[in-house]
């Protein structure tokens, strides 16, 4: 079996061998499976629409902190939870580009739960400080 590759930039190449005193080598390179998906995105209007829905959706929560900051504890606790709710979206799109299906559907369930979680808060805001002290 041949050994697999991903190409770094040189500089960073460099340093990392100067501080490792060895080559650097990766096993696995996802550039032609994540390439090979980009492809199908890209030939498909439907999944280029769901793309764009979900870097919309992630550009609003990685902007809305800035926009809006907490009053309270409360709302505190809600801005973390999307900041979860966002690593967890990037993180599975991520996974998907690169092939790793079984992962992504680990972080589609971690979405799936904190979304229960903050429908719960909505209609019942006093369970925030509840699950706040477990």
């Amino acid at each position: 079996m041949a050994e697999l590759k991903i190409e770094i930039p040189d500089e960073l190449e460099k340093e990392m061998q100067e501080h490792t005193g060895t080559p650097v080598t990766y096993l696995v390179d996802e550039t032609r499976i994540e390439a090979a998906q980009d492809a199908s995105i890209a030939g498909n209007g439907e999944l280029r629409d769901h793309v764009a829905i979900i870097n919309c959706a992630l550009d609003l929560v990685s902007r809305l902190p800035a926009a809006y900051p907490h009053r309270d504890e409360d709302e505190l606790i809600i801005f973390r939870l999307m900041v979860r709710c966002f690593n967890s979206a990037a993180s599975c799109l991520r996974l998907l580009r690169c092939g790793y299906y079984q992962p992504a559907f680990s972080m589609i369930r971690d979405l799936v739960e904190t979304t229960f979680l903050l429908d719960l808060f909505k209609r019942e805001k006093a369970k925030i400080a509840e699950w706040r002290s477990l």
